[in-house]
């Protein structure tokens, strides 16, 4: 092949990944909360039953307790990320647990999807729960989880069409496959007890080429240019 020929190719390739980075970045982004601003902006309580539940931000961090009323054996109760529309086929969603923090069984991140058949029952029927010490599965579909105990203080979650990978402190903890999540259009902070629990979150962060939050303006929210799934 001759050198200006191959000269030519080279450039062309380069011109093409160049312009598919910039594409990349320029459509995607990160959204962060590291709860500094004495409020909670971007999140909805979607679900609380069977007890009280109060989530604070204070000094820095995201302060939960919950508690269950008498005779009730486990309540739920569900923040979801309303700061923008979720409709993400790939992302990355990370919180971590303050040192000091206890770590309860059922704290964690819940991801999945709202069915129309499911609009006024629990998230619980058709999202994954990625909690501190296990991971639970959907009621209503097959659980494709691992059964596994876990004792973690970060969740690192990395989805990509049905392909779960979930992480702690940049070591991979368990990975798995679910055909009926090509999409996730729910992501929320849950609670759940059989009594009353604390625990304190230091930050939360998703990102994707989806996540397109510039439109919030909120102090301690922040949309940086992003060009792909960061692997630990």
């Amino acid at each position: 092949m001759k050198p200006i020929l191959v000269n030519f190719i080279i450039l062309l390739i380069s011109a093409m990944m160049t312009l598919f980075f910039l594409y990349g970045s320029s459509h995607a982004g990160t959204w962060i909360d590291e709860f500094d601003d004495d409020n909670l902006d971007g999140w909805t309580i979607v679900e609380s039953s069977g007890g009280t539940s109060n989530w604070q931000v204070k000094d820095g961090v995201l302060d939960v307790t919950i508690k269950n009323e008498p005779r009730v054996a486990l309540s739920t109760h569900i923040l979801e990320l309303t700061a923008f529309p979720i409709e993400e086929e790939r992302f990355r969603v990370i919180y971590t647990v303050h040192p000091s923090s206890p770590l309860p069984t059922f704290f964690g991140i819940l991801l999945g999807r709202r069915f129309e058949w499911n609009r006024n029952l629990s998230l619980l029927r058709t999202c994954y729960q990625f909690y501190l010490r296990r991971i639970d599965g959907p009621i209503a579909f097959p659980d494709k989880s691992p059964n596994i105990q876990l004792e973690i203080r970060q969740i690192d979650v990395h989805f990509d069409r049905g392909h779960f990978e979930l992480f702690s402190e940049g070591e991979q903890i368990a990975k798995f496959e679910d055909n009926n999540f090509q999409q996730i259009t729910v992501v929320a902070l849950i609670a759940r007890g059989d009594d009353m629990f604390h625990v304190v979150v230091d930050s939360f962060e998703i990102s994707g080429p989806g996540i397109h939050p510039y439109g919030v303006h909120t102090k301690g929210k922040v949309a940086v240019a992003w060009g792909g799934l960061k692997r630990p």
